[in-house]
């Protein structure tokens, strides 16, 4: 089937085809990296609002927590002194005045927290538990689907009580300071112990925008794609039209014209299909060389033809002389003809006054 293709048609194909195989593949390879940039992008605001959270903490517990407590006393609970309660505060202020953050979620997900809006779901219970069975394991991260979000990425650190501080609020009930047991009860968050992972610090940033412009991205990148693939088809097309399929067409008929035996002379080169023949020769490609290779071949059949006409001309003239001789002879030798110069020299002897014609003399002779 493709050998009945014309070569423009070949042509095209092999674009078409060419131009599929490269989308396909640089479109493979264009969408991955479209994804690894934008879970780069996900997790480079997870990582600056947890650097900004964590920061807010240490101020809170290095600079905000002695000055109250030398102020009011350790006995007096104040919640500004908690890092995890004025990291929740600076967030929601970031929310309030900073619309990239109204989607993001910071959560102290604890397994028996104090404040039960704290309190793990199933997904932060199983991260706490991996934490808790690898006290290497420092970070976990990765994509989760949330009802009425979709997909969105989580970066999770472990909450491990490191230092006995803690322990003054969350040891048991009747150690912690009363006005902390007054706001919250004394049924959460007691009974933590020295080194245990109590639960996880997650972030999570909604991606399905992130991804949606990933994949806006890829459409817009293709469609260009498209558009410069259609523009350079047609230019490569217009300029293959011009100087391959034009003068290849060119040499077929003139090749056809010397098939059919119609170049018999330099007058018979004098047509449309050889003045056409003419311009692909001012060619200084293939094309050209080729058209002038076949313009020689075409002064040399021609010069052959006068050749060979001239050759039969002289064979004719050969012939015809021949057969008059040949004929001649015949006549020469008939019986007719001898009786006939019989009976002439018959008369002469009669009289010998009478002298034949000198032809006839040579003849008889």
């Amino acid at each position: 089937m493709l050998n009945q293709l014309k070569l423009g048609a070949k042509f095209n194909l092999l674009l078409v085809s060419v131009y599929l195989l490269g989308s396909l593949t640089g479109g493979f390879v264009l969408s991955q990296v479209l994804q690894e940039k934008s879970e780069a992008k996900v997790v480079s605001e997870a990582l600056v609002m947890i650097n900004t959270i964590n920061a807010q903490r240490l101020y809170t517990d290095q600079q905000v927590r002695p000055l109250l407590e030398n102020a009011f006393g350790t006995d007096q609970f104040i919640a500004e002194t908690v890092p995890s309660y004025g990291a929740r505060r600076v967030f929601e202020n970031l929310q309030r005045l900073g619309f990239e953050f109204k989607q993001k979620i910071y959560k102290e997900a604890v397994l028996d927290p104090t404040n039960p809006d704290d309190r793990a779901d199933e997904f932060e219970t199983e991260l706490t538990a991996r934490f808790a069975a690898d006290e290497s394991l420092e970070e976990i991260s990765g994509f989760r689907q949330v009802r009425n979000i979709g997909s969105i990425f989580y970066i999770a650190y472990p909450i491990r009580i490191r230092r006995e501080s803690c322990l003054i609020c969350h040891s048991t009930p009747d150690v912690a300071p009363r006005g902390m047991v007054e706001v919250y009860g004394p049924n959460n968050g007691f009974n933590w112990q020295l080194g245990s992972t109590i639960g996880a610090q997650m972030v999570y940033i909604p991606a399905q925008q992130i991804f949606s412009q990933a994949r806006q991205s890829f459409l817009v990148i293709m469609a260009i794609f498209l558009v410069m693939f259609a523009i350079a088809l047609i230019a490569l097309n217009r300029v293959l039209n011009s100087t391959v399929i034009k003068p290849i067409q060119i040499l077929a008929q003139a090749s056809q014209l010397m098939g059919a035996g119609k170049i018999k002379t330099e007058e018979d080169v004098d047509n449309m299909e050889f003045r056409r023949l003419s311009n692909v020769m001012k060619q200084e490609d293939e094309l050209g060389q080729l058209s002038r290779i076949f313009q020689t071949m075409i002064n040399k059949i021609i010069e052959r033809e006068q050749k060979l006409r001239q050759q039969i001309r002289q064979l004719t003239i050969e012939i015809d002389q021949s057969r008059k001789a040949k004929e001649v002879s015949e006549i020469v030798e008939s019986d007719f003809f001898k009786n006939l110069q019989r009976k002439a020299k018959s008369i002469r002897q009669r009289d010998p006054n009478l002298e034949p014609p000198e032809e006839e003399n040579e003849d008889i002779q």
